[in-house]
C-alpha cells in the first residue's frame, strides 16, 4: 500500500532485499512479529516461523515488535526478534546479501544455522542431529544445488548425510 503518507509492504514469508530511494514517506515492512521502518538505504528482512531477522545493509532502521517494544538499528547491524522482544544486535556478516546472487556465504557459523539458511532452497525435511549442530562452518556455497552443499559439508566436517529419500535428509555424526 503506497499512499501520500507512507509506503507499506507486508512480508508473509521468505526474504527480501530492498534498495530504497530517499523519500519523505517511510517504508514500512510489516510481518507476523512486528514492523521495520526505513526512510532510505538498503535493508534485508528474513522471516522464519519463529522469528524475523532485520539487517541494515546501508542506512538505519527503526523496529517495533507486535507488543510495542522498539529498537533503533544502525547501519551495518542486524538483529532478530519475535513478537515479544529483540535479541542483541550484532555487526553484519560479510555475506549477508550473497543469496541475491544465488550464493550462501558463511563465516564461522553454527552448522544448524547454515542448514536453516539452506532449507528454503530445497524440498522436504532437512534435520540436524543435536550432537553436530554446534559445529562451525565457513564457506561459499551455490544455492542451486543443495545436495552438493550437503555433500561438501560432509567432506569437510565430521558428519554424514543420511538420505532416507529425496525428501527426508538427516545430518548426523560420521
Amino acid at each position: 500500500e503506497f499512499t501520500p503518507q507512507r509506503r507499506l509492504l507486508r512480508l508473509r514469508s521468505g526474504e527480501l532485499q530492498l534498495n530504497l530511494a530517499k523519500d519523505s514517506r517511510p517504508l514500512l515492512v510489516t510481518n507476523a512479529f512486528g514492523q521495520i521502518s526505513s526512510r532510505g538505504g538498503r535493508l534485508q528482512v528474513r522471516l522464519s516461523e519463529q522469528r524475523c531477522l532485520a539487517q541494515a545493509l546501508e542506512g538505519s532502521l527503526e523496529l517495533a515488535t507486535q507488543t510495542g517494544e522498539q529498537r533503533f538499528l544502525a547501519a551495518r547491524q542486524q538483529v532478530s526478534f519475535d513478537r515479544y522482544g529483540f535479541a542483541a544486535a550484532s555487526p553484519l556478516q560479510g555475506g549477508a546479501s550473497a543469496w541475491v546472487d544465488g550464493l550462501l556465504e558463511v563465516r564461522n557459523q553454527r552448522l544448524e544455522d547454515v542448514l536453516d539458511a539452506l532449507r528454503p532452497y530445497r524440498s522436504g525435511v532437512l534435520r540436524v542431529d543435536p550432537t553436530v549442530a554446534e559445529l562451525r562452518v565457513t564457506g561459499l556455497y551455490h544455492l542451486d544445488d543443495s545436495d552438493q552443499v550437503l555433500d561438501t559439508l560432509a567432506r569437510t566436517l565430521p558428519i554424514r548425510i543420511a538420505r532416507r529419500s529425496d525428501l527426508w535428509v538427516t545430518v548426523e555424526p560420521a
